[in-house]
């Protein structure tokens, strides 16, 4: 088990979004402060969600206890592997995605002559909350980034069904976000010791992971899944 939360901790380090909304808190004004901001809001939205879906949710009213740890990661690993097999297939993953050519009014006609002028002032407002010094807006994208998402849920029925104690879930919780955390908490502190390499750094790495090819990240799932099946047999 506390393989399995830490190895998708550090996986959660390595998102493309993660990354590049810390490269964007970085280039605000004093990018310490909004590190910290996106930093605490993260960490309150994962510990917040993960609380209720483990002490207040409670399994049985999601139906989990015929779930076991074991079969819960043997599923993860087939869904890695599935998601390994199509990137690395010559599959064109964007062929039914609608291209967004012309934008049309909800009848289908042509947008209504006052849509422009309302993007116009929609962009303006996001263009002025990303760059003045607010460590509010930073906050807000640490909790975006947090959202529970699917994977996190079920890493928390995982860890639900598991059958440990609550002090035991408790711990793999704050493992688990405190390690998927420390690609936003070790900048801080390097900020404080050299913030200009510290930034040269994160963009190299946010570049390097955006320039991964989709075999790349193919070859990644597929040993992540691979391990996580093995585990899964394992414990059966």
């Amino acid at each position: 088990m506390w393989i399995t939360v830490l190895g998708l901790a550090i996986a959660v380090n390595f998102e493309p979004m993660r990354l590049g909304l810390i490269t964007l808190a970085l280039g605000r004004p004093r990018p310490a402060l909004q590190l910290m901001a996106f930093l605490s809001g993260s960490f309150l939205m994962s510990i917040t969600a993960g609380l209720i879906v483990l002490f207040v949710v409670r399994p049985g009213m999601l139906g989990a206890p015929q779930f076991s740890t074991a079969k819960v990661q043997i599923a993860f690993g087939v869904l890695a592997m599935f998601t390994a097999a199509v990137l690395a297939s010559k599959l064109r993953l964007g062929h039914f995605s609608r291209a967004p050519d012309t934008a049309l009014a909800p009848g289908g006609g042509p947008p209504p002559p006052g849509l422009p002028r309302t993007v116009a002032f929609v962009q303006s407002r996001v263009k002025g909350l990303v760059h003045n010094g607010s460590p509010w807006f930073s906050g807000a994208m640490g909790s975006a980034i947090a959202l529970p998402s699917i994977d996190y849920l079920a890493l928390l029925v995982l860890i639900a069904t598991s059958g440990a104690t609550p002090s035991i879930q408790l711990g793999l919780l704050v493992t688990f976000v405190v390690v998927a955390n420390a690609i936003v908490a070790i900048p801080i502190a390097s900020l404080l010791v050299a913030p200009a390499a510290t930034r040269a750094k994160l963009e190299s790495m946010r570049a390097w992971v955006l320039t991964r090819s989709r075999r790349d990240v193919a070859l990644i799932l597929t040993v992540a899944g691979t391990a996580l099946v093995g585990l899964g047999v394992a414990g059966l």
